[in-house]
């Protein structure tokens, strides 16, 4: 039961903090995942597009946000882009 209490404090803690200096919890898997699978496997490029008007997937948007760095596709910075279009 101890440990249980413990780890719960631990994860609120690790969830709150990450909230706090803006960064989505599950950014860092989404990073590795998208850097060993999904850049492999399909052809897009940093340099191409720019907006989610030109993001024709979510899976798309998805890339351009973790791979590319592109901030911006994510407004609200939850770690989704394109809102509309990643529902």
């Amino acid at each position: 039961m101890f440990v249980i209490l413990i780890l719960s404090i631990v994860l609120i803690f690790n969830l709150s903090y990450s909230h706090e200096n803006g960064k989505h919890p599950y950014h860092n898997n989404y990073q590795n995942y998208y850097d060993d699978t999904f850049y492999t496997q399909n052809s897009y490029k940093c340099d191409l597009k720019k907006y989610c008007s030109q993001m024709e997937s979510c899976e798309e948007a998805k890339f351009y946000l973790y791979k590319c760095g592109l901030k911006k596709l994510d407004r609200d910075k939850d770690g989704v882009p394109c809102e509309k279009l990643c529902k």
